[in-house]
Parts: structure tokens; sequence; C-alpha cells
């Protein structure tokens, strides 16, 4: 039971590290990876469940976001026009939304490790990355998030070694 603490631990840390230049893409998949094995090991499905919507959610969402701004910037990139600031905007505003439903998908999962383990650390990490998600707009968003990674780490490691009965 000890590997959840370790491996999500670690996982987050990862996570906190994506913004080491260079490296900090290898590294975030890296926690990830390292955090599904974590919530995988626990055992409870709905755990693991909300963990693997978190992941397709930004990968459906962000690629989605991500070819809408792409198509919509592309005749200015081409030189062939001006962009289309509707697709560029719809892009964007895809972009966020897939945020904050990731984000909904992420404090889910918290609120169980709260549940599950007792830590109220799990409960903040969860507010702080919706907080993060919706902050976005504001600017302030990626570093609310980034100390929900934090708090996170910090849970895990200080996390019990056993988890509460089910009710």
């Amino acid at each position: 039971m000890r590997d959840y603490k370790v491996l999500g631990g670690l996982g987050a840390v990862f996570i906190c590290l994506s913004v080491v230049p260079y490296i900090g893409p290898l590294l975030t998949l890296t926690g990830v990876i390292l955090l599904g094995l974590a919530l995988k090991s626990l055992g409870e499905p709905q755990l693991f469940r909300d963990f693997l919507l978190w992941v397709a959610v930004g990968i459906v969402g962000g690629a989605a976001a991500a070819l809408l701004v792409f198509t919509g910037t592309l005749p200015a990139i081409k030189g062939t026009g001006a962009p289309s600031y509707v697709i560029t905007g719809a892009g964007l505003l895809l972009g966020y939304v897939t945020g904050v439903v990731q984000a909904l998908f992420l404090k889910r999962v918290f609120d169980n490790l709260q549940r599950l383990t007792g830590q109220e650390l799990f409960g903040w990490a969860g507010k702080l990355f919706l907080a993060g998600a919706v902050l976005l707009v504001l600017g302030i968003g990626v570093v609310v998030a980034w100390a929900g990674w934090v708090v996170a780490a910090v849970a895990f490691f200080t996390a019990p070694e056993r988890l509460r009965p089910s009710p």
C-alpha cells in the first residue's frame, strides 16, 4: 500500500517540474504515468476512471483546440491572408473549456483520495486545480494549478499508509 504514496508523490513532483526547459514535456508525461500507476494500485475503479477521463479529455480537447487555432492562423502563417479570428477564438475557447472540464475530473480524483486516506491536503489540491483552470483567463491560473501539484506532492508523501475502510 505504500507504493501509492511514492508513485503519486513522485508523479506530482515530476508534473511540477514541467517548467524545466527542453525536458519539461517528458517530465510531465512521466509524472502522469506515475500518478496513473499510483491510482491504479489503490484498487478503486472510479478513481482510476476519473483519472483516465482527465487524460482523455486533455488529449482530445487539446488536440481539437490546437487544430482550430492552427486552422484559424494558417492563412497568416502562409502569408496568403488574414487569420480567421472566429476560428482562432473558437479554438482558444475550446481549450479553456477543455481545461475546466479536465480540472473537474482531477478535482474528483483528489476529493476521492481525501475520502480514502483522510488526508485533507488532497482536497486542497483539487480545489487549486479547479481554481487554476478557471483563473487561467486572468493569467494567474497556471501558477495556482502549479501550486496544486506542489500540495498534491506533499499530500501523497504525508498520506497514511492504510486507506480508510469503505462505508
